[in-house]
């Protein structure tokens, strides 16, 4: 540690809710890179993710900017479950192409609507 560095422990939490709580949520404008994570609800049982865009300044707050108008994030490939820290037992991500969650085990895959176990 230099001279001038401080060190802070401790535990950064992200902004989570359910869908229906983020359609309540009419004049948020997330910074930019600022996460939003949409936890699993009735519909989406897998998280889904959105990144603010808003740069602070009051006269760029536009519609394409609130949270409701933000685009979800695709692509990512999510660890499930692990049997290790290595090894995943199988990872979740979106086909945005066939709009389905595509679960990947043992070097198989799978397309489904919803998370379910792959033997």
């Amino acid at each position: 540690m230099t001279e001038n560095s401080v060190t802070i422990k401790g535990r950064i939490i992200n902004k989570h809710d359910i869908e229906a709580n983020w359609n309540q949520a009419v004049n948020f404008y997330p910074r930019l890179g600022e996460i939003i994570i949409y936890d699993p609800d009735n519909v989406y049982p897998y998280p889904r993710y959105k990144v603010g865009i808003w740069n602070g300044e009051e006269s760029s707050k536009t519609l394409d900017k609130l949270v409701k108008n933000l685009p979800f994030t695709a692509g990512e490939t999510i660890d499930v479950i692990k049997y290790n820290a290595a090894t995943p037992a199988y990872t979740a991500s979106y086909d945005s192409a066939n709009e389905c969650l595509t679960l990947t085990a043992l070097e198989s895959v799978k397309c489904v609507s919803t998370l379910s176990t792959i033997n």
